[in-house]
């Protein structure tokens, strides 16, 4: 197959323009053979890809009439590009570009993946020696370092007992440490957590409770107790052992006895968090809004949460827009349509509304709030009740 490579070469330098190709010049992409490096530096083999787009084109070496269909190749890629009709009336032309069809087209094809298959075959055998060698060096190096080790040992005990002692008196009991490219995770809400130190306030069990302040909204936080199994590389994680190793005693006592029913301490908790927002908030808040003024036109949008017992069914927003120097250009609402239960958050938008404003509008606030209840009673937040998050 070789005089096929340098025939097919040959062809194919005649040409090394560069060309980009995509919706605007082509129908149709493909990649009738594609080799992509993976993860393990390997090279691997992809048939008839599609692609939207091209850019690295480096030769063409045959031409379809009937089909204006392109032939070429990038240093990875060998392609079939159908063309639109302007883009073919001016590929066709190129100097040295093969026209063919039929059995010469498939020929010409197969020639052009065997240089691909060539290529890769030699780069993946390249990395099989490398790797290989890579591993023999590291079956020397393991055995170099056993031995050392085994000639150390008697050393690293005393040394290891030093260290102990050290580390009792440099580190804090509850601040456990577990590696920040560890990871763990929370049986109680599937949270995975990886930090390089975790706040403990229990171990039970190979299993480990943390304590987070939790974001609720309106500023509010509260704690909550998550249930961490220690995974694996926990476990064999240097620092972690020996932080158990030292203050293992201490981790256990559960001063909090949050592992008798870590459940019942998160629920306590949030609950309490809930209160806290309903008491700020007591008929909702908004979680975001915004407004724009272009060509004029007011485009509105926000998100309410509703914190009342009683479900939304109307939800208006009066507004004020000023510009810079605080004259109104413009007041109106928006009606949001519900419903809205409690405890739940819903948004609304207007791409477009009959409100107008002059050019210098720059600054929007609410200014008021009306809610409508499915009870038909009303409820009316003016601005220093309307909660924002």
């Amino acid at each position: 197959m070789k005089w096929i490579i340098i025939v097919t070469i040959v062809l194919c330098s005649t040409i090394s323009a560069y060309a980009q190709f995509g919706s605007g010049n082509s129908v149709n992409i493909k990649a009738l053979l594609i080799y992509e490096r993976a993860d393990d530096g390997f090279y691997y083999k992809r048939t008839d890809v599609s692609f939207d787009d091209v850019y690295d084109i480096k030769k063409y070496y045959a031409y379809d009439k009937k089909t204006k269909t392109v032939y070429c190749m990038s240093n990875n890629a060998n392609y079939a590009i159908t063309l639109t009709k302007e883009k073919a009336k001016e590929i066709k032309k190129m100097k040295g570009l093969k026209h063919l069809e039929g059995n010469e087209l498939d020929i010409a094809i197969e020639d052009a993946n065997v240089v691909l298959i060539n290529k890769y075959n030699e780069l993946n055998q390249k990395m099989r020696e490398f790797l290989e060698e890579k591993a023999r060096k590291a079956r020397e190096k393991a055995l170099a370092d056993s031995i050392a080790k085994a000639k150390q040992d008697s050393i690293d005990k005393a040394i290891h007992l030093a260290k102990i002692e050290n580390y009792r008196n440099t580190h804090n009991w509850k601040n456990v440490p577990i590696g920040k490219y560890n990871y763990m995770d929370c049986e109680l809400c599937e949270k995975r957590i990886s930090e390089d130190t975790l706040l403990c306030v229990a171990l039970k069990n190979d299993t480990l409770y943390t304590l987070y302040w939790e974001k609720l909204s309106l500023g509010i936080i509260y704690p909550q107790v998550h249930k961490l199994p220690i995974s694996k590389s926990v476990r064999e994680y240097e620092d972690f052992q020996l932080h158990i190793e030292v203050f293992g005693d201490s981790l256990k006592k559960d001063d909090l006895h949050v592992a008798e029913s870590p459940e019942a301490f998160n629920l306590l908790c949030y609950s309490d968090a809930l209160n806290q927002l309903k008491k700020k908030a007591p008929y909702g808040f908004f979680n975001e809004w915004g407004w724009d003024n272009e060509y004029s036109s007011i485009t509105f949008n926000f998100e309410y949460t509703n914190l009342n017992r009683k479900t939304i069914k109307y939800i208006n927003v009066f507004f004020v827009v000023t510009n810079d120097v605080g004259d109104v250009r413009k007041t109106g609402n928006f009606k949001g349509t519900g419903p809205l239960a409690e405890f739940e958050s819903a948004s609304w938008n207007w791409d477009h509304s009959s409100y107008y404003v002059a050019g210098d509008a720059s600054n929007m606030s609410i200014n008021k709030v009306v809610i409508t209840y499915m009870d038909g009673t009303q409820k009316v937040l003016p601005k220093n009740m309307i909660q924002f998050d």
